[in-house]
């Protein structure tokens, strides 16, 4: 049984409906609908009963929800607690980020943090851009870093944000794959970030602002850049990736332009704490990164 199967089934409960749940949880309709089975399956009864419209709890499930109220709401504030105790040590600094920008650009960052005297020690942790900005909320983390797009929403209430740079994604194909720019009617098959990645919407934005969305077709999903990039060498179809992952293979020619490069998608990278942070390191970490970033990075 897993915490995340509990806090589905109470979305569920609050929306009764879900699509919304799955939204709310930053899930696949399909993927949220196979974990409140997999639920169903732990406890041995239907929690839910879809023979009514709109779908309700059976009397199974009134009385599951109250219990796995009170045991995530549990877990979870023994968690925080823990987090926020190990946070405050004031030895590790915590920086949350995706799995695409700890690969490409938070390198950058540990680089400026590294030439602080005493050097801080640094716990990375991958994660959505949703679950990073709750933990930042939470003081569970002290940084998060982020892309910045229209579909990435930052509460200026509450979080500080500062741009740090930018991530360029280049559409890339293999050797023989297909070039974007062809004339042929047919659409062009396409590597996609999973919708619930930030990268993946702030793309998808993008390329609907471009009137590419028609060209285009999805046949391939990952939340993993460099499952993405397999798939173009091997000639499925083609990706935009960061340009600081590709750059080598095209060079190499293991890669090759799938569009010119005045097509590239540049998307900016913000650095973010939480407003109320008392601590005196905590500002003179972040005013250290923001100027080594500002004079080039490391």
């Amino acid at each position: 049984m897993q915490l995340k199967w509990l806090e589905d089934f109470e979305a569920y409960a609050v929306t009764r409906s879900f699509t919304k749940a799955a939204e709310l949880r930053n899930v696949t309709h399909p993927a949220f609908g196979r974990r409140i089975r997999a639920l169903e399956s732990w406890v041995g009864v239907p929690l839910i009963d879809r023979g009514a419209f709109p779908a309700v709890l059976t009397p199974a499930g009134v009385d599951f929800l109250e219990v796995a109220r009170a045991v995530s709401s549990d877990l979870n504030g023994v968690r925080t607690e823990l987090r926020r105790r190990h946070t405050r040590d004031g030895r590790v600094l915590t920086i949350a980020t995706g799995r695409t920008l700890a690969r490409t650009f938070f390198p950058r960052v540990h680089q400026a943090i590294g030439r602080m005297r005493p050097q801080v020690p640094i716990r990375l942790i991958t994660a959505s851009v949703h679950d990073a900005m709750n933990m930042l909320a939470d003081e569970t983390v002290d940084l998060v870093l982020c892309y910045s797009g229209p579909s990435v929403e930052i509460d200026p209430a509450i979080v500080e944000s500062r741009s740090v740079g930018a991530e360029r994604l280049v559409a890339v194909r293999g050797p023989a794959g297909p070039e974007l720019s062809g004339r042929g009617r047919a659409r062009v098959p396409l590597l996609n970030y999973s919708e619930t990645m930030a990268l993946g919407r702030v793309l998808r934005h993008a390329l609907a602002a471009r009137g590419l969305t028609e060209r285009l077709e999805t046949i391939f999903e990952s939340d993993l850049a460099e499952t993405l990039l397999d798939g173009v060498k091997l000639g499925r179809g083609i990706a935009w990736l960061p340009e600081a992952l590709v750059a080598g293979e095209i060079a190499g020619g293991a890669l090759a332009r799938a569009d010119a490069p005045e097509q590239d998608i540049s998307i900016e990278i913000r650095l973010c704490r939480r407003r109320r942070d008392l601590r005196p390191k905590g500002h003179a970490i972040w005013r250290h990164i923001l100027a080594q970033m500002a004079a080039g990075g490391a």
